[in-house]
């Protein structure tokens, strides 16, 4: 058998690197905000060149969004077709 010099050799640094995770686990749940943060920036930010560019077109056209379906949806276009006649 050996002696137990030889296992702590092993199981200290093990135990040490366990419980300094547990210390960085306990430390970030505790300080670190986990929430998720959506604000006007989330998708796209205001000073995205391509978004300036969309704001800028639909300034020009001054046209609302408009809806494109394929032609081979004709029931979704008669549906929608008679609920906007109402």
């Amino acid at each position: 058998m050996r002696p137990l010099r030889s296992h702590l050799f092993y199981v200290l640094p093990a135990v040490g690197l366990g419980a300094l995770t547990l210390l960085f686990l306990i430390f970030v749940l505790r300080y670190v905000d986990l929430k998720p943060r959506v604000d006007q920036n989330f998708f796209f930010s205001s000073h995205d060149p391509q978004l300036q560019a969309d704001r800028q077109i639909s300034r020009i056209f001054m046209q609302e969004p408009q809806l494109i379906l394929s032609a081979g949806e004709r029931f979704i276009l008669h549906v929608i077709w008679a609920r906007s006649e109402r």
